[in-house]
């Protein structure tokens, strides 16, 4: 699973996540084969933010999520940083 994973490449990803709070976007392609949707799913089934957004960009690789949702990141981006700020996050 992906706790192993993490710690075999030594990112412990789902250690850094569970211990984070603020503001939280993750953005991933549904069609990535190098890291699989599944563990963005389980990163944003770990976080305990309460303001979390998942978004799962359609037909998107690893490297290409923002040519199929330019339009889409960008407003997520924006979100993200506008709840940064408004909580003084920065």
């Amino acid at each position: 699973g992906l706790e192993e994973e993490n710690e075999a490449w030594g990112t412990g990803n789902l250690a850094k996540i569970r211990a984070y709070g603020g503001p939280t976007l993750i953005i991933h392609g549904a069609e990535d084969a190098l890291i699989s949707v599944a563990e963005a799913r389980a990163l944003y089934a770990a976080s305990p933010a309460p303001d979390k957004i998942l978004i799962e960009v359609p037909d998107a690789g690893h490297n290409d999520l923002f040519y199929h949702d330019t339009e889409g990141y960008l407003a997520a981006v924006a979100a993200l940083t506008a709840t940064v700020r408004a909580a003084g996050c920065n």
